[in-house]
């Protein structure tokens, strides 16, 4: 090689390159051979155009003639801007022509390997996030939950290629502690986040759904760890987007959305690249969001792992049909404190309405003041800590009707405390007719100042505190009309405590008395606490002065063990309730 030389360096990968236009040379003789200066160092492109991915030098006037082995100058380059984007281990070229660019030989490097790590900063290159939107996944949502659907979506900041073996290339999903990452398979097409979407931008994977632990390809598993191995040949490229859909069992305990290093997913990958021996690694990326407000957002960098409220339950006074004067009692326990300036949410079934003082204030009052008083010297419900607002939002996907509200998003001052349940008041107008999804749609969430849930009612929020377990407990719906304004009369044989007494005590309930002639089931719920006995129920008339005929429903029913050679196709009840099978109630009799 002579002297003014012209030297290329190629830039690997060509397409993530893109250098100044200039750049610094500097020539170390061999020895005690000359070099001289480099006259210049500029950048230029493969493609007219394109991005500056090749180095261009010319050698020294004065260079002593490069010879094979015998005399063997060293060119440093700088000022060379690094690519945001990375790659794994890889050879450069390099060109060689005369001064006129004429007579061109080519090499490749030999010896040490490049790669580059993806850029982290100022934000990382390789962006993983979790769909929130709506409908797609996190529909087990709380703690302890198995089976959990989450989908991700991935661009890779570095090119995978496992280029002889299965697994020479990987990628991780870290999950947050206590998370079990249980199988994987494709995302599939009809995601709500893809909306009208061409392409979708959910890709693909040569091996998409779990695999064998035998098999060194596909999905692997190891606790909180989600790996993907590169089968023998497989690429993912750069900028790839592919999105992946993923079962994991959930934490047991919450995992609030707070911005904490505790919730914090993160995706690392690693890949030999062109190199035959050691794999490299490249530091973990923490997943990102949308640009968009976390409310309106498709995309974010985890989900909350909600907490369960306990003894919640929603108990209104008016069950009758477009009632306007219902007061809805809600007691919950949290899991979780709320911090300052949280926010409590109840949300009704499309058609309720919380806006009872237009056009969107909701009214929320203390109980009774007999529910906060102190017992054993604790006390051991209490009304919310300083309410400081109530407004009314709309919370149905397909609207609601007649400008009705359907949630109600209660501000408070303090913090909601573990220890404490809490029961108040809120006034609500009832919708005009039935629906049997009602029951399952009643829900309490609680939030922290930010906004972001922490716990709710599991699976919804319930009419009877004694009913639980997934599929069992319900909400209530409105009935066809309210009952007959006047007083039912409870007389226990008893006051005091069974667990005192070791005995049980007779209830008697007259008079009850409809509006109408009708056929129906009928169901009588005690309060939480108190276990009803279907046994010896006394049902005829001249059991009770003053009945007037004989319960229609006759015998009641509770459950296979209150009663094991009975069966009915109501299922079992709670403790504190007894139910009657379908019967023909009239109007003027008192039963």
């Amino acid at each position: 090689i002579g002297p003014g030389a012209l030297l290329r360096v190629f830039l690997r990968p060509l397409l993530i390159w893109d250098l100044q236009p200039t750049c610094q040379a500097q020539c170390f003789p061999h020895q005690t051979r000359v070099c001289g200066v480099i006259p210049s160092c500029e950048a230029e492109a493969v493609v007219g155009g394109g991005r500056r991915n090749v180095v261009r030098l010319q050698l020294p006037q004065d260079m002593t003639e490069i010879h094979g082995s015998t005399v063997q100058h060293t060119v440093r380059v700088s000022k060379l801007v690094l690519p945001t984007f990375g790659f794994f281990g890889t050879r450069i070229g390099a060109q060689v022509s005369v001064p006129d660019d004429s007579r061109v030989h080519y090499t490749e490097s030999s010896g040490a390997f490049l790669w580059k790590a993806p850029n982290l900063q100022p934000l990382p290159v390789t962006v993983a996030s979790i769909v929130i939107t709506k409908g797609d996944g996190n529909d087990k949502p709380f703690t302890g939950e198995k089976l959990n659907v989450l989908y991700l979506r991935f661009l890779l900041g570095a090119t995978l290629f496992s280029e002889l073996q299965d697994g020479d290339a990987s990628f991780s999903f870290q999950l947050p502690t206590g998370y079990a990452c249980h199988s994987a398979a494709q995302a599939p097409e009809t995601l709500t986040v893809f909306r009208s979407q061409v392409p979708q931008g959910r890709g693909s994977l040569s091996a998409g759904e779990s695999s064998s632990s035998s098999s060194s390809a596909g999905w692997h598993f190891s606790g909180s760890i989600c790996t993907y191995r590169l089968r023998a040949g497989e690429m993912i490229p750069t900028g790839t987007s592919t999105m992946v859909e993923l079962s994991v069992n959930q934490p047991v305990s919450p995992l609030p959305l707070d911005g904490s290093t505790i919730n914090r997913w993160t995706i690392q990958l690693r890949s030999k690249g062109w190199y035959r021996t050691d794999a490299q690694e490249a530091s973990a990326a923490p997943f990102q969001g949308s640009q968009v407000p976390l409310t309106v957002a498709d995309y974010w960098t985890a989900v909350p792992v909600l907490g369960k409220l306990r003894q919640e339950s929603l108990q209104p006074s008016n069950f009758g049909a477009g009632a306007m004067d219902n007061t809805l009692a809600v007691f919950f326990k949290p899991e979780q404190p709320s911090g300052y300036n949280g926010q409590v949410f109840i949300t009704a079934p499309r058609g309720f309405n919380f806006a009872v003082e237009p056009p969107d204030k909701c009214l929320v009052e203390p109980l009774l003041e007999q529910y906060y008083r102190a017992g054993n010297g604790r006390q051991d419900t209490v009304y919310l800590p300083l309410v400081r607002s109530c407004l009314s939002v709309c919370a149905a996907i397909l609207g609601c009707p007649d400008n009705t509200l359907n949630r109600a998003q209660i501000g408070i001052k303090n913090s909601l405390l573990p220890e404490f349940v809490y029961g108040f008041h809120i006034r609500m107008f009832n919708k005009p007719g039935y629906e049997a999804s009602d029951e399952e749609e009643w829900s309490i969430t609680t939030s922290d100042t930010l906004n972001q849930p922490l716990d709710a009612s599991h699976p919804r929020a319930r009419l009877n505190p004694a009913e639980g377990g997934v599929g069992k407990a319900r909400g209530w719906g409105v009935f066809e009309r309210q009952g007959i304004d006047q007083s039912v009369g409870v007389v226990f044989s008893s006051l005091r405590p069974t667990s005192i007494t070791g005995s049980l005590s007779s209830l008697t309930i007259f008079p009850i008395e409809v509006p109408a002639t009708f056929t129906a089931t009928c169901r009588l719920i005690a309060p939480d606490g108190y276990e009803l006995s279907p046994v010896n129920f006394l049902y005829h008339y001249a059991s009770i002065s003053g009945a007037t005929d004989s319960w229609p429903g006759f015998l009641p029913w509770q459950s296979s063990l209150s009663s094991p050679s009975v069966t009915s196709v109501h299922g079992d009840q709670p403790k504190n309730t007894l139910l009657w099978n379908s019967a023909t109630y009239v109007a003027g009799e008192k039963y």
